[in-house]
């Protein structure tokens, strides 16, 4: 096997009952042994989608607190506290693909795309997470977080705590003090429904 870069073992070394298949060594120092499939095997199952989940998922995410400032109709701003009992919605997340990412630290991550809707209870009208009418595949790494964005809303959910938030930015920016335009964030838990 010269003409491959393998040198032959001195087959007197080795244990009697150890065959000398695959006990070669490369001439980079490399085994051409079991230990190369297994060290490749390794890191394959190190770096394979561990969080990837194919296939579709669904919850139900429901509100458990909301506070935000809001004027009562005048035109002060004050921090107040809004009844989020029913504020609730299906998050749905369909399975696009899975693959491998290098990180901005060079590490190498693996990722879940998924097209996600949000569809508030009782609604026939879903929302593209997205930046508003660009709406694209949203990326889950191996935390299981991610940002869904439709002006002006932003949910962050973490699917391993089934937990979010939900920021509205309502009209405080724009001068706009009427009280259905208060900004708020609300903190929410979704179960699983598929």
């Amino acid at each position: 096997m010269s003409g491959l870069g393998y040198q032959k073992s001195d087959k007197s070394k080795l244990h009697p009952g150890y065959s000398s298949w695959g006990a070669e060594r490369r001439s980079d120092g490399w085994a051409s042994s079991m230990k190369s499939p297994l060290a490749f095997l390794t890191l394959v199952i190190l770096i394979s989608p561990a969080v990837a989940e194919k296939g579709d998922r669904e919850f139900f995410c429901e509100a458990e607190a909301t506070a935000g400032i809001g004027t009562n109709g005048g035109d002060k701003w004050t921090g107040a506290a809004f009844d989020s009992s029913s504020s609730k919605f299906v998050l749905k997340l369909a399975y696009v693909d899975n693959s491998i990412r290098t990180t901005w630290d060079k590490k190498l991550e693996s990722i879940t795309e998924y097209k996600v809707l949000v569809r508030p209870k009782d609604s026939e009208r879903a929302f593209s997470c997205g930046q508003d009418s660009a709406p694209a595949n949203t990326i889950l790494g191996p935390d299981e977080t991610f940002v869904c964005a439709f002006s002006p809303f932003e949910i962050k959910f973490n699917l391993q705590s089934r937990r979010y938030l939900q920021i509205f930015w309502g009209s405080f920016l724009d001068g706009d003090s009427s009280t259905n335009k208060s900004p708020y964030i609300q903190a929410g838990r979704c179960t699983r429904i598929d």
